[in-house]
């Protein structure tokens, strides 16, 4: 691997060095250039630490935070039970796991801390909504109150074909939605940053997907004339629906207890 070396001179304070900011800025680029290689090379399931990294230098603090908690065959064994585009999807994952722990890091966006529960909880679940969106798929979708971004961005990375709307008011939140969208490269997706009882009264999708929300009555109550045909919801038990929606699944989540996937037509 090519080593790259900035010459910076000494403040003459004893043996303490001063940067000026271009020389910084020099050497936080050249580390960021040599550790792309050793990111790839850990996502790709090769051991860590196989790179000489100096303690205390730039480096090595860029490289603590960019390396992937979780390697991408370790991401695609923990996705097994949930998918079988576990594979496909892997590396896709990685990234998003490596910018969540990031953000999460500095900004609550999930109560889940450990990398194996992230993926099993938060990417797991989505994508096994992403496999059970019915017999067609929609060819739009709405996640309202998104939060991370779960469980839209997992199903617009394993759908490209659908239109996602990503709706999420709170300003910290919906942020970190842009910066996933422009990470991971999901061009179908959008985010709506205001509260979904902002939407035009004509403006509506095939279906809208709900998780982990605080209130689902009143989710509900919102979701109502946003849905054109159908509602996901990933949660515990069978809510009780309003009227103009039938249930038509109800599909335990696997690895857990009381989590439940409900599938409910309009009309």
């Amino acid at each position: 691997m090519e080593r790259h070396f900035v010459a910076c001179t000494p403040s003459g304070r004893g043996s303490r060095w001063s940067l000026d900011n271009s020389c910084a800025d020099q050497r936080e680029a050249h580390a960021k250039l040599d550790i792309s290689h050793e990111v790839t090379a850990v996502r790709a399931g090769r051991p860590r630490g196989s790179a000489i990294v100096p303690r205390g230098t730039i480096r090595s603090a860029i490289l603590k935070t960019a390396m992937p908690s979780l390697t991408e065959p370790e991401i695609e064994r923990l996705l097994a039970p949930y998918t079988n585009e576990n594979s496909r999807l892997a590396g896709k994952m990685a990234e998003y796991l490596d910018l969540l722990l990031h953000w999460n890091a500095r900004t609550n966006l999930t109560a889940i801390r450990q990398p194996e529960a992230i993926v099993q909880r938060h990417f797991g679940e989505s994508l096994f909504a992403a496999a059970n969106l019915g017999e067609s798929l929609p060819d739009t979708l709405l996640d309202l109150g998104s939060g991370a971004g779960f469980p839209g961005v997992p199903i617009a990375l394993a759908h490209p074909g659908i239109a996602v709307t990503l709706a999420e008011s709170q300003n910290k939140k919906s942020t970190f939605l842009r910066e996933a969208i422009r990470t991971l490269g999901a061009k179908n997706v959008e985010v709506w940053a205001e509260r979904a009882e902002s939407f035009p009264a004509d403006r509506n999708f095939h279906t809208v997907a709900m998780r982990a929300v605080d209130d689902m009555a009143a989710a509900l109550r919102a979701a109502t004339p946003l849905a054109g045909s159908q509602l996901l919801l990933l949660t515990t038990g069978t809510p009780a629906l309003p009227e103009v929606f039938r249930l038509t699944a109800s599909v335990p989540i696997p690895g857990s207890d009381t989590g439940v996937l409900i599938l409910a037509a309009k009309g």
